[in-house]
């Protein structure tokens, strides 16, 4: 085998690879608008290697994702910065968000990275803001007398304010709401 040949992977090696089956190969092929090509003695398709990297960020994607949407438009790749310039920006100050855009207004793809990692900050302050919420709902929970009193009055039934039994409330609440739901 040349050794160009080494570098040539076939559609039944690479489905193995990433484990799918023929058309979700051939969709991420369509996706990527890679062509494969044909070996002239054996007649045999396959990728080289520059192919099979992007199909490797592809099937990473997906992993992470769920969906092939968003790679393709926004490259796919992230910007790699020399430490140079990291440690450049750093002793001059260059920290603040308009200096960091500035350093790349004319680099559309920089542009693109940017937002995409901005995106990615915001779903993960929304994932943690979500958790700290379902922390205090457990703290309010545990603690209801240290509700508002707008919201504790609906809490209790009695003029004689006794706090409903929780267990008993969960239980035949949310037997209620199914039954609801059946009849609806």
């Amino acid at each position: 085998m040349s050794s160009t040949q080494q570098n040539r992977f076939t559609p039944a090696e690479l489905m193995d690879r990433y484990e799918i089956k023929k058309d979700a190969y051939y969709s991420r092929l369509k996706y990527l608008q890679i062509k494969s090509k044909k070996d002239p003695e054996t007649k045999e398709a396959y990728l080289e290697q520059p192919e099979v990297d992007l199909l490797d960020r592809l099937h990473d994607w997906i992993n992470e994702t769920g969906s092939m949407s968003g790679f393709k438009e926004e490259g796919g790749e992230l910007a790699v910065v020399g430490n140079s310039e990291i440690s450049q920006q750093q002793t001059n100050g260059k920290n603040s968000e308009e200096e960091i855009f500035a350093a790349v207004k004319g680099d559309r793809s920089s542009q693109k990275i940017l937002r995409r990692f901005d995106r990615s900050a915001q779903t993960s302050a929304a994932a943690a803001l979500v958790e700290a919420k379902n922390i205090l709902t457990g703290d309010y929970i545990a603690n209801p007398d240290q509700l508002d009193e707008d919201l504790k009055n609906q809490v209790f039934f009695e003029e004689n304010p006794q706090l409903l039994d929780r267990q008993w409330a969960a239980q035949n609440l949310a037997a209620a709401i199914r039954e609801q739901k059946k009849r609806s």
